[in-house]
């Protein structure tokens, strides 16, 4: 699972880029942090970089699918796909 998007990383253009969930970390009562990669595609083993961002968590909701909803709610990945 993951979320693509034509990219601008650093001045480079990334025309298959793959946002790639790689950590979650905090818990229910404190919220969560996702820790996400930039691949140049959904191949890559390293990524380009390393974005993170914190959300609540749901209940009854998958934490994966709300990690990847609040990558989405970032300027800079507004508009990616589920891949």
């Amino acid at each position: 699972m993951g979320l693509k998007k034509s990219l601008s990383h650093r001045g480079l253009s990334v025309p298959q880029g793959y946002i790639r969930v790689d950590r979650i970390s905090g818990g229910k009562l404190i919220g969560f942090n996702v820790e996400a990669g930039i691949y140049s595609d959904k191949n890559q083993p390293q990524p380009l970089d390393v974005v993170s961002t914190a959300f609540e968590f749901v209940p009854g909701s998958d934490i994966y699918s709300q990690a990847y909803e609040a990558l989405k709610l970032l300027p800079q990945f507004s508009g990616a796909l589920d891949d």
